[in-house]
This record gives C-alpha cells, structure tokens and sequence, in this order.
C-alpha cells in the first residue's frame, strides 16, 4: 500500500483500490494538490464534517465517481443526495467490506461535530491495516 499526505488531515491510499480520507484542498495551504490532479478514487472516508476534513468531499465524489463510506448521518447530507453521489452508512464499532481487498471500521473519536459522531476509521487494503484519527 502507498499511503501519501497530501495535507492538513487529507491522506491517499493506493493499492488495488484508491482510498481518500478526509478531503480539504480548495482554501487548504497545506494542501499538496488539487481535486483535480487526484487520480481516480474508489472510495472516500471522511472522520467528521468540519470544513477542513470534509470541505471537498462533494467535489471529490463527483469528480471521481467516489462511494463515500461514513458515518450514517454523515452520508445522509442533503448536498450529496442531491447530486446523487453513491454512499455507503455505517455505525461506529461496524465494518464495510468493499470487496476482499477492502474493509472499513469507524472507531470512536473526541471531537465535535454537528452531523453524527466524530470517527476515527481503520482501513485494511491488500492485507495492510491503517488508522487514520481524522
């Protein structure tokens, strides 16, 4: 798996599936690229809906033809419904498998958020496991 920062809480994984999490580029100085420069993205995961981890989220999904997999109350955003984006509604303590080579598991996270409860996600892609805090 190839994990690469590209800024503030936005990571990518690449592997036989291309995970993004936490998308924040447009307004984001420590971006390193744009949504437009992304490669292709499978699926996106975003930990809670603060602009500066999920501030593209609707963009990247769009542009990408993403799934987003989060939190159930996270995925039911009027905006993404509206554009008709493919999500994926999860509960803290469950876990999606998109196919054999990629699972997630939201974990509990302190923070604050408005829609649903902050998560930390664990992503297994190819046999490799990561947490991400968000």
């Amino acid at each position: 798996m190839k994990i690469t920062w590209l800024g503030h809480a936005s990571v990518l994984l690449e592997g036989s599936k291309t995970v993004l999490i936490d998308p924040f580029f447009h307004n984001n100085p420590s971006a390193t690229t744009t949504v437009e420069e992304l490669p292709p993205i499978d699926v996106v995961l975003c930990t809670h809906d603060h602009f500066d981890h999920a501030g593209d989220l609707l963009a990247v999904c769009q542009k990408k033809g993403a799934t987003f997999v989060g939190q159930y109350e996270l995925t039911e955003r009027a905006d993404l419904k509206e554009a008709g984006v493919s999500v994926v509604g999860m509960n803290i303590g469950g876990t999606y498998n998109v196919d054999d080579s990629l699972s997630v598991t939201l974990t509990p996270a302190v923070h604050s958020s408005t829609l649903g409860s902050p998560t930390g996600v664990i992503v297994t892609l190819d046999g490799n496991t990561v947490y991400h805090a968000g």
